[in-house]
């Protein structure tokens, strides 16, 4: 009987022990994240919660869109005996919903792939690309296009427009892509806050 209780003794100096081990470490942790300047040690930084969508593994590329992740940011440099295309992009609103967007080109062929010339030409040819806050919305094909409401959301966005060849690489000049972008106020009458082009429609050759 002795050997019993020495035994559960035994047992439960242990797990007291590593209670208190459990509880240092904690306080530790919490120390840690309530001062915003000293890094978490090695050791700590792995005990720390993190919520469930934050420990799952990002995927590299949705399935079907790995070429396009590929190039679609790539630059192509613009033949020397060409000029620069020139860009800008204009904002109005729709009377009933959202914005109409105007590509304001020159130098340049709008056109879809299946429509690209293989005679040579003066100036280059392609598409474009839109973007708005950053994230790819679509291929453009024409010089209008409206942009409903539900792409926007409150306060400051930006849409971006880029000049691409029918491979989807952005032309460029001496490392300078060719992109205009507005930075815009939904919500305000006043709503363009902002617009810049790389090559805009005044600039020389």
């Amino acid at each position: 009987m002795k050997n019993y209780v020495w035994l559960f003794a035994l047992i439960s100096s242990v797990a007291l022990a590593a209670q208190e081990s459990t509880q240092v470490t904690e306080q530790e942790a919490v120390k840690a994240v309530s001062q915003p300047g000293k890094k978490m040690a090695l050791g700590m930084q792995h005990k720390m919660p993190m919520a469930g969508a934050m420990t799952q593994t990002m995927p590299q590329a949705m399935p079907g869109h790995e070429a396009m992740m590929d190039h679609s940011h790539e630059p192509v440099a613009i033949p020397a005996n060409l000029p620069v295309p020139k860009l800008e992009v204009a904002l109005y609103k729709d009377e009933k919903s959202g914005f109409n967007l105007h590509l304001q080109l020159a130098d340049f062929e709008l056109e879809a792939p299946e429509f690209a010339s293989k005679k040579p030409l003066s100036y280059v040819q392609g598409h474009a690309h839109l973007f708005i806050n950053g994230q790819k919305i679509q291929r453009v094909y024409g010089q209008y296009l409206h942009l409903p409401a539900t792409l926007f959301k409150q306060g400051i966005n930006q849409v971006m427009v880029t000049l691409n060849n029918h491979d989807h690489k952005i032309w460029s000049r001496d490392k300078k892509q060719v992109v205009a972008s507005v930075f815009l106020d939904a919500g305000k009458e006043q709503f363009i806050k902002h617009s810049f082009s790389s090559s805009p429609l005044l600039a020389s050759r």
